[in-house]
């Protein structure tokens, strides 16, 4: 009976950890900087609130010498849901429960991806012949590889800002839309912090950088992700490729 119950206690506690909070919760911030001057912006997730029963994270924004609280968040399924309450004009009271992200499945070539705006959910089809994939590494955890579509980074949220895109409110009515969101233009880069001090910096200038190889490396991917051996006869003496080392895209070329 000890042997069941020790079992059991194992059971909950591997269970307690695929659904733990690592993003949606007290203490995470997206440091925001831009590259036309704007003050830096800084999201953060402060202390609990109840609201109706229910758990919710403040999301405040701040910016100089103002705070604005955006709305209240709280995700289910280790952070794969998640959903927030906001203020509608002209209502004095909170909205109910409102699809703010659904990374309920990791980004991949050819996936829809579903996100909450004001006009109700946005729907973007992930197209290779459009933009490629980006991949992070080492940003929850050691090892984890995280997928970005246009600045929206699986878990993380959007990189401009994690309501940002709720409230550009762009109506999308399904994966055939033919309107396109686009891309950041203003910020430079953000800055992603968890309560357990783990940091993370997400580029987004698209500046190409160029370093140098002179051995063989495993650390290099590719633009679609896929892992690369990176002999040093993948590339011609002289010519180049574009890879993504640690997060970051990089002309790498062949001397």
């Amino acid at each position: 009976m000890k042997r069941v119950t020790i079992l059991l206690l194992q059971f909950s506690f591997l269970i307690a950890m695929v659904h733990a909070q690592q993003v949606w919760t007290e203490g995470t911030q997206w440091e925001v900087e831009y590259s036309d001057g704007t003050p830096r912006t800084v999201f953060e997730l402060i202390s609990s609130v109840e609201i109706d029963g229910i758990s919710y994270f403040p999301l405040i924004a701040k910016q100089s010498e103002q705070c604005d609280t955006l709305g209240f968040i709280r995700s289910e399924r280790g952070d794969t849901l998640v959903y927030c309450r906001v203020y509608f004009p002209g209502m004095e009271r909170l909205s109910d429960d409102l699809p703010l992200y659904d990374f309920s499945k990791s980004f991949e070539y050819g996936d829809i991806i579903r996100y909450g705006t004001l006009d109700g959910i946005a729907f973007e089809m992930i197209d290779a012949e459009e933009e490629c994939l980006d991949y992070y590494y080492n940003v929850l955890e050691e090892g984890d590889c995280l997928p970005s579509w246009k600045g929206l980074v699986y878990k993380i949220g959007y990189l401009e800002g994690p309501m940002v895109l709720f409230y550009k409110g762009i109506e999308m009515t399904g994966p055939d839309s033919n309107q396109k969101r686009p891309k950041p233009t203003n910020v430079s880069h953000t800055l992603f912090s968890t309560k357990k001090k783990r940091q993370s910096t997400f580029d987004l200038s698209n500046d190409i950088q160029r370093i140098e190889v002179r051995n063989g490396s495993k650390t290099f991917y590719t633009l679609e992700g896929t892992s690369s051996p990176f002999l040093p006869t993948t590339i011609q003496r002289g010519k180049y490729m574009l890879y993504i080392y640690n997060g970051k895209k990089y002309m790498v070329l062949q001397k």
